[in-house]
């Protein structure tokens, strides 16, 4: 039996069970759909710092129930072992990791390394200070490691004297740089990168309102406007970036479109990324990320070998507390379904809207509509 273990393990849980491979899943959720597709599930612990991630001892104690590593034949992780990997080394221990090493996540997701990962691969970003700038007024503070965006927020004096020094606080600050949001999802063999597409991403619609940072994963769509020398370019970085750290699976990169053909790397998620929802229906990503991991890629980029559908998702989160009622019913386009009787906390994930067809356009109309109607749904409960 395999293992992943994840924040919100359902996307990968539904790749493998398209793939036709066993798994069992952990995370925070424990989702209703997360437990259709994995043979077992089982709810982990939060952090108890604040920090949006898992308990560790709950989540090593669970693996050891669920899936002991004498019966486990390779674990898959995703979100969550980003700025703790450490945590990853003791829960690969005598399982077969399909994905990077604790070494090379966490060379990925360390500022400074990192950063002079791209400098010397000649790969543009903004500015980084590990110390307050005098001038904060056009600064990002983010938390190392962290991911889906609740970890950023605007360096005002009053985040920055709660993060400290970045010697002092995994924190550190990122020049605000104006952009469309894009990323793009790659698989990788250690020694070369397979572009798997390029999609445009969104902040939450409402999070200013509704949860305390304003640049929240909101969701994305496999359609983006890119020149073939855009593409051409990122394409050969990433095959350098694959070869200078030995990445290994799928991927995913984000990075602001900033004008004509320039471009400015945010981050890498060494890990299956979210997007993957975006390709899995018509491309086996679970089967190849595994394949992958054991040098293999795709005889040419995925795109080429057959018409991907136009698909975007979204990230519905509660604008205010909501019990789920048992008799709520989600509709089929819903995804990350809570179980009944679960509490929804203001600006906290609600479910994952989806839509698709053949127009990008339409799809969007046809994706905002699913959200307002999920609103709409739960108000009525509420109220």
């Amino acid at each position: 039996m395999l293992l992943i273990a994840a924040l919100a393990s359902r996307a990968l849980a539904q790749s493998a069970h398209r793939a036709g491979v066993a798994v069992v899943a952990l995370d925070l959720f424990g989702d209703v759909d997360t437990r259709r597709y994995a043979r077992a599930t089982q709810k982990i612990a939060p952090r108890g710092d604040g920090v949006y991630g898992f308990d560790a001892e709950d989540l090593l104690r669970a693996a050891d129930t669920l899936c002991p590593s004498e019966q486990c034949t390779g674990l898959v992780v995703g979100a969550g072992f980003e700025d703790c990997p450490d945590l990853l080394t003791r829960l690969s221990r005598g399982r077969k990791l399909y994905g990077n090493t604790p070494d090379t996540v966490a060379r990925l997701k360390h500022p400074a390394s990192f950063f002079g990962l791209l400098d010397g691969l000649g790969m543009p970003h903004p500015r980084i200070a590990f110390d307050a700038p005098d001038d904060l007024e056009s600064w990002l503070i983010k938390r190392c490691g962290g991911s889906g965006g609740g970890h950023v927020s605007a360096a005002t004096a009053t985040a920055a004297s709660g993060a400290g020094s970045y010697h002092s606080a995994a924190h550190y600050y990122q020049r605000l740089t104006l952009g469309r949001s894009v990323s793009v999802l790659f698989l990788a063999n250690g020694e070369r990168a397979s572009v798997v597409g390029f999609n445009q991403q969104w902040k939450a619609n409402r999070a200013a309102s509704c949860a305390a940072s304003t640049y929240l994963y909101g969701g994305a769509i496999n359609r983006v406007m890119l020149g073939q020398v855009l593409q051409s370019e990122i394409a050969d970085r990433l095959d350098r970036l694959v070869s200078e750290t030995g990445m290994v699976g799928l991927n995913g990169m984000d990075f602001l479109l900033t004008g004509g053909d320039d471009y400015s790397v945010l981050e890498i998620n060494p890990r299956p990324p979210a997007t993957l929802d975006l390709y899995d229906a018509d491309f086996p990503l679970f089967e190849w990320h595994l394949r992958a991991c054991g040098g293999e890629l795709p005889p040419q980029r995925p795109p080429t070998q057959l018409p991907f559908m136009v698909r975007a998702h979204a990230i519905v989160y509660a604008q205010n507390n909501v019990t789920i009622a048992p008799d709520t019913q989600f509709a089929p386009w819903c995804s990350d379904i809570a179980p009944p009787g679960s509490v929804i906390m203001r600006g906290t994930p609600v479910c994952t809207v989806h839509a698709e067809g053949c127009e990008p356009n339409s799809v969007m109309r046809s994706l905002r509509a699913r959200e307002q109607l999920v609103d709409i749904a739960l108000w009525k409960k509420a109220a």
